[in-house]
């Protein structure tokens, strides 16, 4: 087989590779994205179980955010219903909020809460944002000092967990739960008794845009389908798409990439490329690459770094509505499980006639070490039956997705705040995805902005 040529070669088809293909393309690189798994999307891709369209991991959607740019700009189907609101359940009561915007929606979550709790609410945001505010005097001191310099206390050997930094003003038991879930859904299952305060701080403090209205919503027919119109920009544009095609290795000649060698269906093979970009995560990539390719020093860097996260997730089917609330449902006083959607309120695509899906997830009760997976999918269940009364008599589990820090596709390749630069040692070969994201930012739309990030650097340096 003749050897085929590509402007860049994308590995792996999460938001972040599937952002820069489409974009790639659309600018006029003849590009080929590569996805070792049947099915496009990574961990925001849909798998089907009994006729149930089923997330595989991220599920929310943010509006307005360099995601949906993409969508905008490629002319890629856009596919949403939007879903505005977060609940918060406390106890057997269900507090919604509405409103977009950081400050409406925590008025109006502090004026639907107890007494206990708006009053604790209310002192602790303006702890917060005191706290807040010193990391951002910090960093107006610090202009020209890395990232790392500037997060708070980072390097501490032992720093203050954000748990510790509560239970300073407070012994509530419900206070602390709240404050538990809330840490949780921010920071993607990330705890807060093993979460440095300072480290909730400097990422309120960096977050992009804290008071921009955002709104959310889900993907209408599942999220492979937004993965599958982002792909289509690539073919439409003249570049090529393989599923169930493995990445055996980055090829390097003289400090550059130079290619791929692929093993798929049709064996193994070949491509050459002028760039390539990884989705794979910055270790996988240097796996692929070889150390040898790396200096010592961005090799023992990024073993140092990246901060991996566990995660269990699942998809319920039931007969009757499980929740009956709109968007996301913070949940507290469980075990595990720190929040819930009920996807069928929004769209009716993702089920059967007369049946309902469920997603959750739940917080580990170790997000820094390897995971007792039989506790936690223990700890899920028993959830189930104590945080939604009818799952016992009118649900059951499709799905109990466990993903343990050293597995392919954990919950985050690291923390935020914890991240490589998308740049390697290699000028032309660059990381993008939830491992490289800017400080601030998480889920889908930090993956979406690294890509943004890649595109713009390419453009630039390697111009058609």
């Amino acid at each position: 087989m003749p050897e085929k040529r590509f402007d860049c070669v994308v590995i792996g088809s999460g938001v972040g590779g599937s952002c820069a293909a489409a974009m790639m393309a659309h600018y006029g690189y003849k590009v080929l994205l590569v996805e070792k798994r049947a099915n496009l999307g990574g961990r925001f891709s849909t798998m089907e179980i009994d006729g149930f369209r089923c997330p595989t991991g991220a599920l929310i959607v943010t509006r307005g955010t360099e995601l949906e740019k993409t969508f905008k700009i490629t002319g890629a189907e856009f596919d949403i219903v939007k879903a505005a609101q977060v609940s918060w359940q406390i106890g057997d009561t269900v507090y919604p909020v509405s409103g977009p915007g950081a400050l409406k929606t925590l008025w109006a979550l502090f004026t639907k809460l107890p007494p206990r709790l708006y009053r604790y609410a209310f002192m602790s945001t303006l702890r917060l944002f005191r706290a807040m505010g010193e990391i951002l005097f910090f960093k107006f001191l610090n202009l020209f000092r890395t990232e790392e310099d500037y997060v708070y206390r980072r390097h501490e050997e032992n720093p203050v967990t954000f748990r510790e930094w509560i239970e300073r003003y407070t012994d509530d038991k419900v206070v602390i739960q709240a404050v538990h879930a809330f840490i949780s859904a921010l920071f993607s299952a990330i705890n807060d008794f093993e979460c440095p305060a300072s480290d909730v701080f400097a990422f309120g403090a960096s977050m992009a845009n804290p008071f921009k209205p955002h709104t959310f919503g889900f993907a209408r027919r599942g999220n492979v389908e937004l993965m599958k119109s982002l792909a289509r920009v690539v073919t439409q544009k003249g570049g090529e798409v393989l599923t169930e095609t493995e990445v055996r290795e980055i090829k390097v000649s003289n400090g550059m990439a130079t290619g791929v060698v692929l093993v798929g269906p049709q064996g193994e093979f070949e491509v050459a490329a002028k760039t390539v970009i990884s989705n794979a995560g910055p270790s996988a990539t240097m796996n692929m690459v070889g150390e040898r390719h790396y200096p010592a020093a961005y090799v023992r860097k990024l073993k140092q770094t990246l901060r991996p996260a566990p995660i269990v997730m699942g998809n319920i089917a039931s007969d009757v509505p499980l929740i009956d609330h709109k968007g996301l449902v913070v949940i507290t006083g469980t075990k595990t499980i720190v929040g819930a959607v009920n996807l069928t309120y929004h769209t009716r695509d993702v089920a059967p006639e007369g049946q309902h899906l469920l997603w959750t997830f739940a917080t580990p009760a170790t997000c820094t070490q390897k995971i007792d997976k039989e506790m936690e999918i223990r700890h899920h269940m028993e959830d189930l039956e104590t945080a939604f009364p009818l799952f016992k008599k009118h649900g059951r589990v499709l799905d109990l997705m466990v993903k343990d820090i050293d597995d392919d596709l954990p919950c985050l390749r690291t923390w935020p705040g914890y991240d490589m630069p998308v740049t390697t040692p290699i000028p032309n070969l660059f990381n993008v995805g939830d491992g490289v994201k800017d400080f601030g930012w998480t889920g889908c739309p930090a993956c979406a902005k690294s890509a943004w990030k890649v595109v713009k650097k390419i453009r630039k340096d390697y111009p058609l």
